[in-house]
């Protein structure tokens, strides 16, 4: 995990922003994981 000072503003965001990507990501591979979707392809693709 990535370690820097708790009140930093740009790392709370950073964070947000990767924790929202990630449960994204997550719930698009679930969502299209038993079927050949667009977001099952493109999620594929671009964490290949």
């Amino acid at each position: 995990m990535f370690h820097a000072p708790k009140d930093s503003p740009l790392q709370m965001l950073t964070v947000a922003a990767a924790t929202i990507v990630l449960c994204v990501c997550t719930t698009l591979v679930i969502v299209g994981g038993e079927q050949d979707s667009p977001f099952h392809n493109a999620v594929f693709i671009l964490t290949k």
